[in-house]
């Protein structure tokens, strides 16, 4: 694992980007085993590629909150210390853990 920052994006607000854009739309933390994951659920759209279009919903994982003061603040604070998730057994059970809790979401990691 490393120790980074979670940098907060503009919630609801569209991210262009070379063929289309991105909107983060919510932030969640659940409980894995003792630790609390923190990840992004948001939506792509792909407008104009070579390889044609589309859109779909996406959860990206920032990683384990290493500290909060407020842990009952619903928003997620910049500058929060997160522990990213590198072990690739660690990533799978996650992704199967999240998937659970939102079907047909693409997932990717931090």
């Amino acid at each position: 694992m490393a120790r980074s920052l979670y940098m907060p994006e503009d919630l609801g607000t569209e991210v262009v980007a070379p063929s289309g854009y991105y909107v983060p739309l919510r932030e969640e933390v659940t409980e894995f085993g003792e630790k609390r994951l923190l990840y992004v659920l948001g939506s792509y759209c792909i407008e104009a590629s070579c390889c044609g279009v589309g859109s779909w919903n996406y959860l990206r994982v920032e990683g384990y909150i290493v500290e909060r003061d407020d842990p009952d603040h619903e928003a997620v604070p910049a500058g929060l210390p997160i522990d990213t998730i590198e072990d690739k057994d660690e990533r799978a059970a996650i992704s199967t853990l999240l998937q659970k809790k939102h079907p047909g979401v693409r997932i990717e990691f931090r």
